[in-house]
C-alpha cells in the first residue's frame, strides 16, 4: 500500500473545521505528511446581485483575499508544527468543489 503523502483539510472555520483540524495535524504529524488547507467561496451569484462586471470582480477579489486570510489564520493556528502546509481558496460551489 502506497503511504499517505498529503491530508486535505477543508475548512469554513466552524468549530466543526478545528476540531477536525487537530485531529489532521496530529495524523500529519505522525505520518510526516503533508497538509493542504482548503477553503471554498461561492461568489457564482456576483454578476446578478452586482450587475456591474467591474465592481463584481473588485468584491470576488476582497472576498478572496479576505477568505486567503482567514485560511492562512487557521493553518498557522492548527499546522505551525508541520513542514509542508498549504492554503488554497477556491471559488465555486462549496460541496462541489
Amino acid at each position: 500500500m502506497k503511504p499517505i503523502e498529503r491530508l486535505l483539510v477543508p475548512t469554513d472555520f466552524s468549530a466543526g473545521s478545528d476540531a477536525a483540524a487537530k485531529v489532521a495535524a496530529h495524523i500529519a504529524l505522525r505520518l510526516n505528511a503533508a497538509v493542504d488547507v482548503v477553503t471554498v467561496v461561492d461568489t457564482s451569484a456576483f454578476s446578478e446581485i452586482y450587475g456591474d462586471a467591474v465592481y463584481a470582480n473588485q468584491r470576488i477579489a476582497t472576498i478572496h483575499a479576505g477568505a486567503q486570510a482567514s485560511a492562512q489564520d487557521f493553518a498557522e493556528r492548527h499546522f505551525t508544527v508541520l513542514e509542508s502546509v498549504a492554503v488554497h481558496v477556491r471559488d465555486g460551489n462549496t460541496f462541489l468543489e
